[in-house]
C-alpha cells in the first residue's frame, strides 16, 4: 500500500468535493490543498490533511486530520456573502455520506468513517475565516 501518500490522496478527494459543487464553484473561490504551489489570493479555500497515525499499527489505517479552511477579505465581501459561503462549504462536508464521498476508487483511498467534526471561525487580518475539520478513518488502498 502507499501510505505516503494518504494524505495528499484525502487533499484531492476533498479538493473534488468542492470542485465538484455547483453551487461552491460558482462562488469563483479557488481551491487549494495544502501542497499545492497556486498562488494564493483571496478570497481562497485550502484543503489541508498535515497528519494521521495507523489506528492499530501494521493494518494499515490510519486517524487523518483533514481541514477545509475558507479565507476571505472583508474588503471584497460582506459577511453576509461568507456566512453563505462557508455554510455551503460545512454542508458539503458535514453531509452524512461524507466518508463515501471520499473514499474513490481512482484515487486508490478508502474513508471509513468520520470519527469527529470540529468547527472554527475568526478573523485575521482584515479576512474572514471558517473552518471545517474531520478526523477520518482511512487507508491508502481501494476496498471495494
Amino acid at each position: 500500500m502507499a501510505y505516503n501518500s494518504l494524505e495528499e490522496k484525502l487533499e484531492t478527494r476533498a479538493k473534488a468535493v468542492l470542485d465538484g459543487d455547483s453551487t461552491f464553484s460558482g462562488y469563483s473561490i479557488v481551491v487549494s490543498k495544502g501542497e499545492d504551489d497556486d498562488e494564493l489570493a483571496l478570497p481562497r479555500c485550502l484543503v489541508i490533511c498535515n497528519s494521521g497515525e495507523e489506528s492499530i499499527p501494521g493494518l494499515g489505517n490510519f486517524k487523518c486530520e483533514l481541514t477545509v479552511r475558507l479565507i476571505e477579505s472583508m474588503d471584497d465581501t460582506t459577511l453576509a456573502n461568507h456566512q453563505t459561503h462557508v455554510a455551503v462549504m460545512r454542508d458539503l462536508f458535514m453531509d452524512d455520506g461524507i466518508a463515501a464521498t471520499l473514499s474513490d476508487e481512482t484515487e486508490d483511498v478508502t474513508v471509513f468513517a468520520v470519527i469527529s467534526t470540529a468547527l472554527e471561525k475568526g478573523v485575521e487580518e482584515r479576512a474572514w475565516y471558517s473552518e471545517v475539520s474531520l478526523e477520518v478513518l482511512a487507508a491508502a488502498s481501494n476496498i471495494a
